[in-house]
């Protein structure tokens, strides 16, 4: 699967319960703030309240995170497209991508209203400050593109991982999890570059480091653990990837880990390593340990608990789950063969992690968060 392939709308403009997902995530070089801009659709002509698409955008400010929010505006279905097939998202009413120009006013709006774009490439939009934001707002022009490898795989190696996206379940289990729920990412490592304004401030983005990821489906995991880092000190062409998800009913908790190297590729997901592998986490660390034959990989991020943003989502059924994200943690891997470590790699702020739980009680630490923005229902 290429990138274009894995970025395309899958929506087949229909009524079924179903949610489709983009996100973006950079982290502001000069600063070391991240974003997170997300366009969402969830059961796209339902009548129902959440039902539509959904524009978010979340920020985190390293430095003073008491500034950090995340805001959402809502888009009736005669308010949005997304054809299927193509990367062409656009909601709300932008001036035509050619010729119109993003021209963020105080607070973030565009011609004081909420409204975006995204093709391949290409990332404009803004959210209007309001009651329902509590007087947040942003915008954003953006260009990205993703990153080849460089590294010493063989060719056909090589050729592939330049190639394709990453997908985060192996394909033994796709056969199954792709009638339910689709992870892909098309841009495991890319920079963005242009303008962001948060609340009137204009951030500057030149080469900020990022992923772009597309999701999918007609439900969702009960919870999962997930990180993602792609801008090592020791590798620039390291990218790794892990997802723990929860699967029959809250019963089986399974964990998979992708290492691509400059040199070699590791995938740890074959039957009998997945029942070896583990995972555990709590509110601003997550730690995943997985094999592949010899060699074990062991993955930490951790982060301080007040660079979490704290979100509830909800599911094409209509139940609310809970989740915290932060896109600016650090991360370590280590490798071990026979015990030995081998390699070690490490990036500071720039990893992105999320806990995703169906109960707030299934997160530790929660009272941490009591009295902190409320939580926000996304799609």
């Amino acid at each position: 699967m290429t990138a274009a392939e894995a970025a395309a709308a899958r929506w087949d403009q229909g009524p079924r319960p179903f949610y489709e997902v983009w996100y973006l995530i950079a982290v502001a070089p000069s600063s070391g703030d991240g974003l997170w801009i997300r366009y969402t659709l969830l059961n796209p002509l339902d009548d129902r309240a959440g039902a539509g698409a959904t524009l978010w955008f979340g920020y985190t400010c390293r430095a003073e995170p008491t500034r950090s929010f995340a805001i959402t505006s809502d888009f009736a279905r005669e308010r949005f497209r997304a054809p299927q097939g193509a990367l062409d998202l656009r909601f709300g009413d932008l001036p035509d991508a050619n010729t119109g120009q993003l021209a963020p006013q105080s607070g973030g709006a565009i011609g004081g209203a909420s409204a975006a774009l995204l093709r391949d490439g290409q990332m404009r939009g803004a959210i209007a400050p309001s009651s329902a934001t509590g007087g947040h707002g942003a915008a954003w022009d953006l260009s990205f593109a993703g990153d080849a490898a460089t590294g010493q795989l063989d060719g056909e190696a090589r050729r592939g991982a330049d190639r394709e996206a990453h997908r985060l379940m192996p394909a033994w289990l796709r056969r199954f999890s792709d009638r339910r729920t689709a992870l892909t990412i098309p841009y495991p490592r890319l920079h963005a570059t242009g303008e962001v304004t948060v609340d009137g401030r204009r951030l500057d983005l030149d080469r900020a480091p990022g992923h772009l990821a597309h999701h999918w489906g007609r439900e969702r995991a009960e919870a999962w653990d997930w990180a993602h880092c792609a801008h090592f000190d020791e590798d620039p062409d390291a990218v790794v990837e892990a997802l723990a998800p929860l699967l029959a009913g809250g019963r089986l908790r399974l964990t998979f880990v992708n290492l691509h190297l400059r040199d070699r590729i590791l995938r740890c997901e074959r039957p009998a390593e997945v029942l070896r592998n583990r995972s555990s986490s709590g509110l601003g660390w997550w730690r995943f340990a997985a094999h592949e034959g010899r060699t074990r990989v062991e993955v930490e991020l951790t982060v301080a608990p007040d660079l979490l943003l704290p979100f509830t989502y909800l599911s094409p059924s209509y139940q609310p789950s809970r989740c915290w994200n932060t896109q600016i943690a650090d991360c370590q891997v280590r490798l071990f063969e026979d015990g030995r470590e081998i390699r070690a790699l490490r990036s500071h702020g720039k990893a992105s992690a999320e806990m995703h739980r169906s109960r707030c009680d299934q997160i530790p630490y929660e009272s941490w968060a009591h009295g902190r923005a409320a939580a926000l229902v996304l799609r």
